[in-house]
C-alpha cells in the first residue's frame, strides 16, 4: 500500500492510493471495463485542495462522519478533480495489525456491485503512508 503524491502546477497536490504498485484508479477502471460499464468521468486521485473532510489520519481510518463513519472516498473524479463528482467509496476496518478495504461502491450508481478486494494492508505501513501525506489535507469546514 502506498499513497503517492503528484504535485500539479495549477491544482496542487494529487494523492492516489496504489496497491501492489498499481493505482487504485487503474484497478477501478479495469474492473468497470470488465463489467461493460461506461465510465462517466473516470477515476483519479484526491485533489487535496478540494478535500476538506477532516484530519487525514482520522479520515483514512474511517473516523470522520463523511461520507459516513467507517467509509471513505478513496478516489475522486479523474476529469474535474471534484471528489464528490465521481467518488470510489469503500469501507475501512482495522485491527491492531491490519487495515482492510472492502465493500467498494459508486454512490452515483448504487445498482453497481464492485467485486474488488478485500485489500489488506499492514497497519503500520498504512499509518506511515497516511501520516506522510497528512500535511497536504486541509481540515474540514467548521
Amino acid at each position: 500500500f502506498q499513497l503517492r503524491v503528484e504535485m500539479l502546477e495549477d491544482d496542487g497536490p494529487l494523492v492516489t492510493p496504489y496497491i501492489d504498485d498499481v493505482s487504485l484508479a487503474d484497478i477501478a477502471r479495469e474492473y468497470e471495463a470488465s463489467q461493460g460499464w461506461t465510465p462517466v468521468g473516470g477515476y483519479g486521485g484526491l485533489y487535496t485542495r478540494n478535500f476538506l473532510f477532516g484530519p487525514a489520519l482520522s479520515y483514512w481510518f474511517g473516523g470522520e462522519s463523511f461520507p459516513e463513519t467507517g467509509r471513505i472516498w478513496a478516489l475522486g473524479c479523474g476529469s474535474c478533480g471534484e471528489v464528490g463528482c465521481w467518488p470510489l467509496e469503500l469501507s475501512v476496518a482495522f485491527t491492531p495489525s491490519i487495515v482492510t478495504w472492502a465493500d467498494f461502491s459508486q454512490p452515483h450508481r448504487p445498482d453497481r456491485r464492485y467485486n474488488l478486494g478485500p485489500f489488506r494492508f499492514a497497519r503500520n505501513q498504512y499509518t506511515d503512508q497516511v501520516q506522510r501525506v497528512s500535511s497536504y489535507f486541509q481540515l474540514k469546514h467548521g
